[in-house]
């Protein structure tokens, strides 16, 4: 059960996860402009990742229910978001599969030092993961929503936006680089607090 009083950026955190069941909906109900919804769903949980860290610094309301619970709002959404582009062919399923190890070992490793009464927090290559994931499943949901004949795909402008919508595919697989090495550089980190131990 939750406190009875969350601060307001804990709201904000909670509200990423209520928008998921939106994105899932959309698109596997097939509502019309599913993946556009989708699409703006997972746009809208980046935006609120970043204003609830900036709401928690501003205000001086960082907790530890507040920390957890932006990690795990993230993992759930980027990682079921990553599962419903699977399950279209969007992406091959290693990726997600890629993500998912490396949360589970992170975690594991994260228990053990919470246990142990020691932090590890996320460093600069976690954080650029998080961001650049973020980004690419939007991305590749507007490019489903292109392709499938979409309200992106009726837009009339100037621009290729095919050629555009296709850096998301590479953003993608920037992503997946940087889940490997961020996961390897905690491997490192972990190993060394170990040590100290």
């Amino acid at each position: 059960m939750l406190p009875a009083r969350l601060n307001i950026a804990c709201w904000v955190t909670l509200s990423r996860l209520m928008l998921l069941p939106v994105a899932l909906l959309s698109v596997y109900l097939q509502w019309p402009h599913g993946w556009s919804i989708a699409a703006g769903a997972c746009a809208a949980a980046g935006l609120s990742d970043v204003l609830d860290g900036y709401l928690a610094r501003r205000i001086k309301c960082v907790t530890d229910i507040g920390s957890v619970l932006d990690l795990l709002a993230d993992k759930i959404f980027v990682i079921a978001m990553l599962f419903v582009l699977a399950s279209q062919n969007a992406i091959p399923y290693w990726m997600p599969a890629v993500v998912v190890l490396r949360e589970i070992i992170i975690s594991l490793m994260r228990l053990r030092r919470i246990v142990g009464r020691r932090t590890f927090s996320a460093d600069r290559w976690g954080k650029a993961k998080t961001v650049i994931t973020m980004v690419a499943v939007t991305g590749l949901l507007l490019r489903q929503d292109f392709y499938l004949g979409g309200p992106l795909a009726q837009i009339s402008i100037p621009l290729p936006i095919s050629p555009i919508l296709e850096l998301a595919w590479w953003a993608m697989l920037l992503a997946v680089a940087l889940t490997i090495f961020s996961g390897a550089n905690y491997v490192v980190s972990y190993i060394g607090l170990v040590r100290e131990d």
